[in-house]
């Protein structure tokens, strides 16, 4: 209380009454009962709390002896609470073993406040998943895969109309399901002027050893 009047402080209020000349005495009673009359609505609207959050013993601090009101409470050793509303730490509406364990978390400096502020997570940032290829790797090598196209090629009915032919070359590109080869060389037969020269294309898939001319692929 200072020289400008008296307080009477709550969370989130404070009353002042002025120390103001009192003409008689009644008045002075009459105000104080006002005063006590607003206190006590206060009080039972819950304005005005009776111990600080975790006092379960209510001697307006929070130490490990209000963890063991509580478990003596829970354990029936004890048939009330005297601060209850305290009691109730982690604001769950019951007294029960974990607002005894907070109280001593808080205690031994492991909380900084009652109830604990919850941090809220921070979302992990998933990487995207890799864009699936549409060309999956092939199983055979370009050398592998122009092998097959050159043995059709000999085996062909086009290669059964000449006497000979002859592959000089096969280039061969992957297409994501299949090989397109490409092979030069010269057929004929007989005599030097009954060679010509040839160009052919085909599609081969590897998984089923299918060749197929490059027109139907």
């Amino acid at each position: 209380m200072d020289a400008a009047g008296a307080a009477v402080k709550s969370t989130g209020l404070r009353i002042v009454v002025s120390r103001g000349r009192l003409d008689s005495p009644q008045e002075d009673r009459v105000r104080l009962l006002a005063l006590t009359a607003i206190v006590v609505v206060l009080w039972g609207a819950g304005t005005l709390s009776a111990a600080p959050l975790g006092d379960a013993d209510c001697n307006n601090r929070v130490d490990p002896t209000d963890s063991l009101t509580i478990l003596q409470f829970i354990a029936a050793f004890t048939s009330s609470v005297p601060c209850p509303d305290a009691a109730d730490v982690n604001l769950n509406g019951s007294i029960d073993p974990s607002d005894a364990l907070l109280i001593l978390q808080f205690s031994a400096g492991l909380l900084n406040s009652l109830p604990p502020i919850m941090a809220t997570p921070t979302p992990t940032r998933l990487s995207p998943p890799p864009t699936p290829t549409s060309t999956p790797s092939p199983t055979l090598t370009a050398i592998e895969a122009e092998a097959f196209v050159r043995k059709w090629i000999l085996n062909s009915e086009r290669a059964a109309l000449v006497r000979e032919i002859g592959i000089s070359s096969c280039t061969s590109a992957w297409l994501g399901t299949h090989w397109y080869v490409t092979c030069e060389g010269t057929a004929g037969g007989g005599c030097i002027l009954c060679w010509s020269p040839f160009r052919i294309s085909a599609c081969f898939f590897e998984q089923t050893l299918l060749v197929v001319p490059a027109e139907d692929c």
